[in-house]
């Protein structure tokens, strides 16, 4: 499912895909060198790794799409004061390709607005 939706994304207008999978590739580097706004990544169940936690944390303006394995699951995790844990999870119950590009590009407006 990730590297469905990687293609489709590429496609998009004003949609630039970062390739971060390459070995040894500092993640955080990439994210700031690149200005990323969203961060997608292929985790069991949805569910946010603690490194990339800890990434989304240093970044205010950044957001992770987490998609399962299996293309069953999505959730989109933001950094937010509102919350105690500092990270608002939203789950997507659609995730078809084109609800996902959807989601993205309002992640990535949403956090353009931040200072």
């Amino acid at each position: 499912m990730h590297e469905i939706v990687v293609s489709s994304l590429s496609l998009q207008e004003g949609l630039e895909v970062v390739d971060a999978s390459a070995a040894g590739t500092d993640l955080a580097r990439v994210l700031d060198e690149s200005g990323c706004r969203v961060l997608m990544l292929a985790c069991d169940g949805a569910e946010l790794p603690p490194e990339e936690e800890l990434l989304l944390r240093a970044r205010p303006r950044l957001a992770v799409l987490a998609l399962d394995a299996d293309g069953r699951q999505a959730a989109l995790y933001e950094p937010t004061s509102a919350s105690p844990t500092g990270i608002h999870k939203v789950s997507l119950p659609d995730v078809s390709t084109d609800h996902l590009i959807v989601a993205i590009r309002a992640a990535a407006a949403r956090l353009e607005t931040k200072t």
